[in-house]
Parts: structure tokens; C-alpha cells; sequence
């Protein structure tokens, strides 16, 4: 039997747990003991293995946003390639500013600046910054009203 075959068996078989996997599979990758189609296929068979840890839980998460990101940064690096071929152009998106036109979108855990505008997207309506947060708040505007906020007007459709 060959090493991938081995290697198959032992991780259908729940024979380690998924750290354990990933860190062999990453050395005989480093060694050149599995091509890259073999590694791929492994270590997709690898994300059923249990984890050791909630740390092992969020890195997989992690890992699985990193793989799911890549794959879209590929896909509008390709459209954007056919665009171009075909005379078109995509401009680039707006980035908010804070005015009240281009509020920033809040979500817990923002660093919030005063004098900025945020949308908040639980209830889609436009708040003013009345003071500077300087630590993370795990609030959104409507929750910190008379505190941080003032409301200034709901979000046009």
C-alpha cells in the first residue's frame, strides 16, 4: 500500500484527531510525501477528525474562511480579467467615510469615533457618534443611545 492509501485508511478509520492529522499531513507535504492532489484530498477527509480543543475548533473555522476567501478572491480576480478583456471596467467599491451619506456599518465589538455616522444594521437606521469609545464596544448604536449615540434618520431603501 502506498503512504496516501495508508494515510486514507488511518483518517477514515478516526485513527487521530484532527490536529494530529493536519500536523503529519503538513510534514510529509514539507517533505514531498504527498503531491499536493493527495494533501488536498486528506485533509478534506481531515475536517470530519474531532478536535482537541475549542482552539483547534476556531483555527479549522479559520482555516475554512481562509480556503472559502481564496476561492472568491479568485473568482472576481477572474471576472475582473474578463471585464477588462472585454473593453469593460469595475470600479472600485466606496469606502465609507462616516458622513451621514456614507455611514460606517457598525457591529459589535467596533472601536467607535465621534462625529462619524453609523448604519446600524439591526434596525437600518443612521446614528451620530456623540463621543469617542476608544476601547471595542459589544454594542450597536441603538443600544447606546443618550451614552454614545443620537439618532439622525432611518436608511433610505
Amino acid at each position: 500500500m502506498s503512504l496516501f492509501e495508508d494515510l486514507k485508511e488511518f483518517i477514515t478509520a478516526k485513527a487521530y484527531t484532527l490536529t494530529e492529522a493536519e500536523e503529519m499531513l503538513d510534514d510529509y507535504r514539507a517533505r514531498k510525501r504527498l503531491t499536493g492532489e493527495e494533501y488536498d484530498k486528506l485533509m478534506e477527509l481531515a475536517k470530519d477528525l474531532e478536535v482537541n480543543n475549542d482552539d483547534d475548533k476556531l483555527k479549522n473555522r479559520f482555516v475554512a474562511l481562509e480556503k472559502s476567501f481564496d476561492a472568491l478572491l479568485a473568482r472576481v480576480t477572474e471576472i475582473e480579467r474578463v471585464v477588462s478583456e472585454c473593453g469593460g471596467e469595475i470600479k472600485p467599491p466606496v469606502e465609507p467615510d462616516g458622513s451621514v451619506d456614507n455611514p460606517i456599518t457598525a457591529y459589535k465589538g467596533l472601536v467607535y469615533e465621534h462625529g462619524k455616522h453609523y448604519l446600524d444594521p439591526e434596525d437600518n437606521k443612521i446614528y451620530i457618534c456623540t463621543r469617542d469609545s476608544v476601547q471595542a464596544l459589544h454594542y450597536l448604536p441603538h443600544e447606546l443611545i443618550g451614552h454614545y449615540f443620537d439618532f439622525v434618520k432611518n436608511k433610505e431603501a
